[in-house]
């Protein structure tokens, strides 16, 4: 899954602008919307790289304290994992719009 997700930064950005082009691909001619799904592709990439390095620094522990003192899963990703998240998800959405204004 990792690997689909990080293949758009490894492929040179003409070839997916040509993929975006051919009407068989997107089922819609070339236009804004194949521009959008063009950025889309390389800026969800760059977010996913920003996060996955954030949660391979964070520590477990505040995860596992939190379901020590008996909240539930989902109480540990909004209250916990969410805010160490977040500003890696800034940060990335930072530099995704750097990146896409200059690509």
């Amino acid at each position: 899954m990792s690997l689909l997700l990080v293949l758009p930064i490894a492929l040179p950005g003409i070839v997916t602008g040509l993929a975006c082009s051919r009407p068989s691909t997107c089922r819609r001619p070339f236009s804004i919307y194949t521009i959008i799904i063009g950025h889309a592709t390389f800026c969800i990439v760059v977010v996913f790289n920003n996060v996955v390095a954030r949660l391979r620094r964070t520590s477990m522990s505040l995860v596992e304290a939190s379901a020590d003192l008996g909240a539930t899963p989902l109480q540990t990703f909004r209250l916990v994992t969410m805010p160490m998240l977040s500003t890696a998800i800034v940060a990335g959405g930072l530099l995704a719009f750097a990146l896409s204004s200059t690509r």
